[in-house]
């Protein structure tokens, strides 16, 4: 027989024969796509004899699910974070692995969503592996990437000026944080200088110089280290005749409202 005589059909959709790959012993084609997932039978046709043969079951199409989107995609290495996982063809029932560790806790939303909270590892880059309940998957690999639980940036940080040539320093606790690091310098200087290191949320600067442009920056810090970023924030110390230096750092005149005009200035 010749073989540009024969037709494959794989399920309900023909496929395609290669014909300088094929001959009378075996046939090389290239699978169609399918309607549905599972086994589907193979139908064999010479159309040249009107012969045909049918192998039932013969084929199976499996999912083929994809990572589209991991966010966040950056975790910390102790664990207990939720990550969303973007893409496809997701199916119920569906297994997720992080360098080969099976993640416990999995959430399906929908066919393209689906939600696990990390289970702890090593750091560095991980593989992450999807596995639906029919045996298909899809690997991204370097999806996901364990880091040391760094305090956030810091934010809300505020300074205004107080009585007797002092600045107050105000800022909103930030996750994950023990510790503040704050370093300042005047409106001449180009290096910022080491101030102070706390715990709390504000800090007191005195015997600044009056009538003069301070710079501040501010770092978080736990013991795994400190914060990527910082937050910065700057204000000009009272002159003489408006530092009256009777009621200190309890000025009731200072509001919200006096502290945003003052950083505008």
């Amino acid at each position: 027989f010749r073989i540009e005589n024969i037709t494959v059909r794989i399920g309900a959709k023909e496929a395609t024969v290669v014909l300088e790959e094929s001959s009378y012993k075996k046939l090389v084609v290239i699978t169609p796509s399918s309607d549905i997932l599972g086994p589907v039978d193979i139908f064999i046709r010479n159309e040249s004899a009107l012969g045909e043969v049918v192998l039932k079951n013969g084929f199976t199409f499996y999912s083929n699910p994809t990572i589209t989107d991991i966010a966040p995609n950056e975790v910390h290495f102790t664990g207990g974070q939720k990550v969303t996982i973007k893409g496809t063809m997701f199916m119920e029932g569906i297994k997720v692995y992080i360098d080969g560790e099976e993640v416990k806790d999995v959430t399906y939303i929908d066919q393209n969503t689906i939600e696990i909270i990390t289970p702890e590892g090593d750091l560095g880059d991980k593989d992450v592996k999807i596995e639906n309940t029919d045996g298909g998957s899809f690997v991204l690999a370097k999806g996901l990437k364990y880091i040391l639980p760094i305090p956030a940036n810091p934010t809300g940080f505020f300074a205004y000026p107080g009585h007797e040539r002092s600045i107050v320093l105000k800022w909103s606790e930030t996750e994950g944080a023990q510790r503040y690091k704050i370093f300042g310098k005047k409106n001449e200087e180009e290096e910022y200088k080491f101030l102070a290191e706390t715990s709390e949320t504000e800090y007191y600067i005195k015997d600044l110089e009056e009538d003069t442009k301070y710079y501040f920056k501010l770092w978080a810090v736990n013991k795994y280290g400190e914060s990527k970023g910082y937050a910065y924030t700057y204000t000009t110390t009272l002159d003489s005749k408006d530092d009256k230096g009777d009621s200190k750092y309890k000025d009731k005149s200072v509001n919200v409202n006096s502290i945003i005009e003052n950083l505008a200035c």
